[in-house]
């Protein structure tokens, strides 16, 4: 403390504004690092519930006798939801063809890497993050196995 006090004001100054601007960026970061884990348990959150909603419907259906594959309206609703900007929902078969799908509906995308991580994950359910081989962006996905159905319900942003 007694070398701070021998020093010239002009220093004494620069120093106090180094303190503070160190300060200020170590607050922007934590702050932005908490705003960034609330958004994702919020995405998260969605995702899941959006899964749950589409998979209740479809038990709902299959315990009606009502079969999704021959019923446009509910394939429309599906093809039709929207998550955030880009985000939307798709039906998977156990051998990575889209049932429903908003544009690839019939297509068959098993050797797509996050098709196979999806399929060989052996869970009823999780989270996974990959990259979009068409477009480069960033994409989350919450899949969770239909055993009434056999396929994987999809809801991804």
């Amino acid at each position: 403390m007694e070398h701070f006090k021998n020093l010239k004001t002009k220093y004494k100054l620069l120093i106090m504004n180094g303190i503070i601007i160190s300060s200020l960026i170590a607050i922007f970061f934590t702050t932005f690092s908490l705003i960034n884990t609330e958004i994702n348990k919020l995405i998260n959150k969605d995702l899941k519930s959006t899964s749950l909603i589409i998979n209740n419907t479809l038990n709902f259906l299959y315990k009606e006798n009502i079969k999704y594959e021959t019923n446009e309206d509910l394939k429309e609703l599906v093809k039709h939801i929207k998550i955030g900007k880009t985000g939307y929902v798709y039906l998977l078969s156990l051998n990575g063809i889209f049932l429903v799908h908003p544009t690839k509906s019939g297509e068959n995308y098993s050797k797509a890497k996050y098709v196979q991580q999806i399929l060989n994950s052996n869970k009823k359910e999780g989270f996974l993050d990959y990259t979009s081989e068409a477009t480069g962006q960033k994409k989350r996905v919450f899949y969770t196995y239909n055993k009434n159905l056999n396929l994987y319900t999809v809801p991804g942003i």
